[in-house]
């Protein structure tokens, strides 16, 4: 009976002492998480390498300043899982580990700007990025891949601007003056937003060389691929001209990125040339 007593007492000890160590732990690793974050917004690096020294593989991040933890939950191999919410950003988590006796951030996902990006969906559909999303993976993926996906929206903005063109027009030249309407077509694959363009008509002469450009100001419209858009123009001109250019210019590549997030395919982190 004795033994009995003393052994349920060492029992309750030691659970008592291991839930204790246990709250101890989480409430360290909260601390740790808060202290995180309230230097996001500083950017005040000596503390955010810190405390998480692979956050300087994360390229670009959100300054959240709302985060609120919402709970915490060690596993089995004593990682500590911290997970909240931001108003700003929705949800947010860390994953903590004991290293040389103090908790750091070893992970975490949510920061990361570049997630839900244009460019994440497209190395996400190619097939670079798994089921572990964590914001230095991303990152640090989505960084390797900026280039190659870069060259893919100049490639589609080259073709969008160079196929382009006039597709018929009634222009006369009276007393000096230009006047009649031109039609165009957008001969491309590839609708083009309203308020992503400039469009202007280059006079040439004789020998091929420009000599008066004038920009069109109606350019509020969206052109569909395929589609032909008719423009007036009356415009005072003092020399003579043989030949008349449209030149459509993209501003905004935008509508370009999300097209290729929405359509590319491929697979292995390698794209097809499907676009």
């Amino acid at each position: 009976m004795t033994f009995t007593k003393y052994g349920l007492l060492f029992l309750f000890c030691f659970t008592l002492v291991s839930c204790e160590s246990e709250i101890s732990q989480k409430e360290t690793c909260n601390d740790v998480v808060k202290l995180f974050i309230a230097n996001l917004p500083l950017d005040n690096y000596d503390i955010l390498y810190k405390h998480y020294p692979d956050f300087r593989f994360v390229k670009k991040y959100w300054k959240v300043s709302d985060f609120r933890i919402t709970n915490s939950v060690i596993d089995e191999g004593g990682e500590v899982s911290v997970v909240g919410i931001s108003e700003q950003l929705g949800n947010l988590s860390f994953t903590l580990k004991k290293v040389d006796r103090k908790f750091i951030i070893i992970n975490s996902k949510g920061l990361a700007s570049v997630f839900d990006k244009p460019i994440y969906k497209y190395c996400k559909t190619i097939g670079c990025i798994g089921v572990k999303d964590y914001d230095k993976d991303i990152s640090q993926i989505c960084s390797e891949k900026e280039d190659e996906f870069n060259s893919l929206v100049f490639s589609i903005k080259s073709k969008i601007e160079e196929n382009f063109l006039i597709l018929n027009d009634n222009l006369s030249v009276t007393f000096g003056y230009v006047s009649g309407r031109v039609t165009l077509k957008n001969y491309s694959r590839f609708t083009i937003p309203a308020g992503t363009y400039e469009l202007y008509y280059d006079f040439i002469d004789y020998n091929g060389n420009v000599i008066f450009t004038k920009p069109e100001i109606s350019t509020y419209q969206t052109i569909g691929f395929g589609q032909s858009v008719s423009f007036s123009l009356f415009e005072n001109i003092s020399q003579s001209f043989t030949n008349i250019r449209a030149r459509l210019k993209l501003v905004s590549t935008g509508f370009i990125e999300k097209v290729i997030a929405d359509n590319i395919m491929g697979e292995n982190c390698v794209a097809d040339s499907n676009l």
